[in-house]
């Protein structure tokens, strides 16, 4: 394989990896826009507590950067408090 073909390999996978942060990065802000709708509709909360929601989620995902098994360990400590399993049926079944 000549280094033409190499380096656009290499282009076409950092293409494809930038995609899929983008579609990650859009998911999660309509993830947020649902739930700030919801806790603006039913849970009564205001654009102060909104902010505060927003600001706390977007904490965590900066501390699920550094630790693979955060999220894990957050939804077998809220399971263990609310009986609650978030992660049920997300989580691949090697990992139960």
């Amino acid at each position: 394989m000549s280094w033409a073909n190499k380096a656009h390999k290499r282009i076409e996978k950092q293409k494809e990896d930038e995609k899929f942060n983008q579609d990650v990065r859009n998911a999660m802000d309509l993830f947020f826009l649902i739930t700030a709708d919801y806790l603006h509709r039913y849970e009564g909360y205001s654009k102060r507590r909104i902010l505060r929601f927003i600001d706390f989620a977007t904490q965590q995902l900066q501390y699920a950067e550094k630790d693979k098994d955060y999220f894990i360990l957050i939804n077998e400590a809220l399971f263990e408090e609310t009986g609650v399993n978030i992660l049920k049926g997300f989580v691949r079944k090697e990992k139960k």
